[in-house]
């Protein structure tokens, strides 16, 4: 699998099989040949590839951080949309 990351952060962004063609442009990623996907807000400034034998099973976009020297990691910043809220967060309407 070949992974795209976020220079400034390590976030894991997007994940492709291998066969797929990557091309870092100073402008966009393109994905594919012929070009299937552009990622406009990924360009060689803002990301890093990394070629990895695997990604964790329950992996999506922004979950994990990456670095070559700790692998994949769960990001501190994330949260599960899948998770029930808490009522403490529940924010009601109040009448005027």
């Amino acid at each position: 699998m070949n992974i795209l990351t976020r220079k400034d952060s390590n976030l894991c962004l997007w994940a492709f099989e291998n066969s797929e063609i990557i091309n870092i442009k100073t402008d966009c990623v393109e994905i594919g040949d012929p070009i299937k996907l552009r990622i406009f807000d990924c360009d060689s400034n803002n990301v890093n590839i990394f070629s990895v034998n695997a990604i964790p099973e329950d992996w999506i976009g922004c979950k994990y951080i990456y670095t070559e020297e700790n692998g994949f990691e769960l990001s501190p910043d994330w949260i599960d949309p899948d998770a029930p809220v808490s009522e403490d967060l529940v924010v009601e309407d109040t009448p005027e």
